[in-house]
């Protein structure tokens, strides 16, 4: 990572069966997550898991933490939030993004997580246009 107006976090948080891993790429304009569950019960809860008990990590989401509405939100999507320093945010994520990402996370390490991250932000916060 290059930027220094981004900071990276690590948050442990431990409940239902679990251990989530909540990794946050934060700048002005939001934050950028990737959720890393660790089952601690042997079962997966992932909507892609079929059901079938799964004793492995597992990504789980992909999403943002927006300051402010995204083009396709509106002030009624405003949710609360302890990520941001305000309370509340405009979220958006993706369960088979961070599956995705939790793969490359499992082959790759912790850095493509935050390169992730940092991709992410300026698509989805800044704006970045790769068309």
């Amino acid at each position: 990572m290059t930027r220094d107006d981004l900071t990276r976090t690590i948050r442990f948080e431990p409940g239902g069966g679990r251990m989530r891993v909540r990794f946050l790429l934060s700048g002005e304009k939001g934050a950028t997550q990737f959720l890393w569950n660790v089952f601690t019960e042997g079962e997966s809860r992932s909507p892609w898991s079929l059901g079938i008990a799964v004793d492995a990590p597992e990504g789980r989401d992909l999403g943002f933490h927006a300051a402010s509405p995204r083009d396709w939100q509106s002030d009624d999507d405003r949710i609360e939030c302890d990520v941001l320093p305000q309370g509340y945010c405009y979220y958006d994520g993706s369960p088979l993004q961070g599956e995705r990402l939790g793969e490359r996370f499992h082959e790759l390490g912790e850095e493509v997580v935050w390169a992730t991250l940092e991709d992410r932000y300026e698509v989805w916060l800044e704006g970045r246009d790769d068309a």
